[in-house]
């Protein structure tokens, strides 16, 4: 067909050991929901990073006053008393004769002494000790002439209690100095995508791989497969999978530095899967510039900020437990925790400001300049073949200044490159 073929084990490190694995090598995976729903939450925690590292110390100012108060009811017998005076005495209804005898027994328990025996007088100091207002104090003074009147005299006049709600409301807050603040919720919907682009990439997948391998028809329907599932990892469709999955159909299509290109931003999902490892290095292994590659695959930074928000949460709520219960393994807990938070966040800031952009040549040849533009001079005597690995410096134009592997330094077009997932 007028194609010229290399052996493969010219190359090298291009030799591959031999596997048991029945599909080969290059096998597609299938879909994981477990790596789906792990992978739908790191979206999540890295899309709302912000929004969560607030919702830690909101939620520890909204829930604060309601633990402690949860926790003064627990240790102080008089404290869950007068909760349960006040509590008793909300759920009477406003126009029941039973009101005002629960709003007595009400005063009664939070200032120390029997409902039997509380009377007007006793109400007027009460409210005098916690500086209640004077037009309070008269609006009590009123209500207890006009139950008295109710109670003794012989007309029995109905007595109008309206206001009680608001001003016992208003005596609790004298008498405890205490106020709920609302919870904020932030809702996290995580994006949607079409099921259809993965099955159409696995269609085409495995029609190319019942065709005659290297025809036009075979690569045609492999660079499709490539597209499709690049398009799902794109809509956030079983990444990592998807990614992989386009890496071996750009590989099936003679497309080495895409596959390239596919196969390291798999590695952001699927950073210590071997059989990735692998395709990868078979991959490298056809480029036909012998530049070394030093990099070690790391954790990817994605992962450390889905760690970072879940370490803050993790300390806040802890410290919460805390404040509720007073255990001191929670606060060794709460501590432990905030010293694993700190170093997080100082590590992620450290490979934030160490991270740059990389790329790879997707194109069969090229040539580097020494500037950015056609009329510089070359910048090696040798071309840069597809696959060749890459760092951004710096972007002018349709240029990019980049670093390669071994520390060499030039300028590509834009549009002979491509660059990895952020």
């Amino acid at each position: 067909m007028g194609q010229n073929f290399i052996a493969l084990n010219t190359f090298k490190n291009a030799t591959l050991p031999l596997t048991h694995q029945p599909t080969g090598i290059w096998h597609n995976l299938n879909v994981n929901r477990m790596n789906d729903i792990l992978n739908s939450l790191f979206d999540a925690l890295n899309r709302n990073f912000w929004a969560l590292l607030a919702l830690g110390p909101l939620l520890f100012i909204s829930f604060f006053p309601l633990l402690r108060e949860r926790r003064r009811r627990a240790q102080d017998r008089q404290y869950r008393q007068r909760a349960a005076a006040y509590k008793r005495f909300k759920k009477i209804a406003a126009t029941a004769p039973e009101k005002w005898p629960a709003f007595i027994d009400f005063m009664a328990v939070h200032f120390d002494s029997s409902s039997a025996a509380w009377t007007q007088a006793d109400s007027q100091k009460a409210l005098r000790s916690i500086h209640a207002s004077a037009q309070i104090i008269q609006q009590v003074t009123d209500w207890h002439q006009s139950a008295d009147a109710r109670d003794f005299s012989p007309p029995k006049p109905s007595a109008h209690f309206a206001q009680l709600d608001c001003v016992a409301k208003k005596i609790l807050s004298g008498i405890s100095k205490y106020a709920l603040v609302l919870l904020c919720c932030i809702t996290i919907v995580p994006h949607s995508a079409q099921a259809s682009e993965w099955t159409e990439a696995q269609s085409n997948f495995e029609q190319a791989h019942a065709l005659a391998a290297g025809g036009d028809a075979a690569l045609a329907l492999y660079r499709q497969s490539a597209l499709k599932f690049q398009a799902a990892a794109n809509n956030r469709q079983h990444t990592g999978e998807a990614w992989l999955n386009a890496g071996n159909a750009w590989f099936e299509a003679n497309a080495i530095g895409r596959a390239i290109l596919a196969y390291r931003n798999a590695l952001n999902y699927r950073p210590f899967d071997p059989q990735l490892a692998k395709n990868l290095a078979a991959a490298r292994a056809l480029r036909l510039n012998d530049i070394p590659i030093t990099t070690q695959q790391t954790i990817p930074l994605r992962w450390w900020s889905a760690w970072v928000v879940l370490s803050q949460l993790l300390f806040w709520s802890s410290l919460l437990a805390a404040v509720r219960y007073r255990n001191r393994g929670l606060i060794y807990t709460s501590c432990l925790l905030a010293i694993s938070a700190l170093l997080s966040t100082a590590w992620l800031w450290h490979r934030t400001q160490a991270n740059t952009t990389a790329g790879v040549i997707i194109v069969e040849s090229l040539e580097a300049r020494k500037g950015p533009a056609y009329a510089y001079a070359n910048a090696f005597n040798e071309a840069l073949y597809d696959g060749i690995e890459f760092r951004c410096i710096e972007q002018r134009a349709e240029w990019c200044l980049v670093e390669l592997t071994d520390g060499r330094r030039c300028w590509l077009l834009n549009s002979q490159v491509d660059i990895l997932e952020p």
